[in-house]
């Protein structure tokens, strides 16, 4: 097993494993929180409000997508094109999705619950998913 698969497989499963808890706050799931006011201060910032469900369902389908998209581009040796553009392009928009949160947390400081997360796991973990992405799209050699 190679590099390029392990990082990649191991981006594919937790993208799906994110998927899946998206899922469940569409659903009407609250956990890291114990209401929706405190889950919306975990997970969506400071005095924030839940998204509504469909939006949430659509970032769950999203991330469900990339899933696939990062899997299948791991998994074969000459992925179907569009299977790497959207590899590619989760990697894009992770890596920025990670960038812009560390910058936000050096901006506005760790002193919130969402604060500290952002800057400490759900930015860095964007960015080493964004890594998976980008090692799954890369030509096998």
């Amino acid at each position: 097993m190679t590099a390029r698969t392990r990082t990649g497989g191991a981006a594919a499963l937790v993208l799906t494993g994110l998927a899946g808890l998206h899922a469940y706050w569409a659903r009407g799931g609250l956990w890291p929180g114990d209401d929706p006011a405190s889950l919306g201060e975990t997970v969506v910032g400071p005095g924030a409000e839940l998204p509504p469900s469909p939006a949430v369902w659509a970032v769950a389908g999203l991330l469900g997508a990339s899933a696939a998209a990062v899997a299948t581009t791991t998994a074969l040796r000459e992925p179907p094109g569009l299977a790497r553009t959207m590899t590619r392009v989760t990697g894009g928009v992770l890596l920025a999705r990670g960038m812009g949160g560390m910058a936000l947390s050096l901006i506005n400081g760790l002193d919130t619950r969402f604060g500290r997360l952002d800057g400490l796991l759900y930015s860095p973990l964007c960015v080493a998913l964004s890594r998976g992405a980008v090692l799954a799209a890369r030509s096998v050699q």
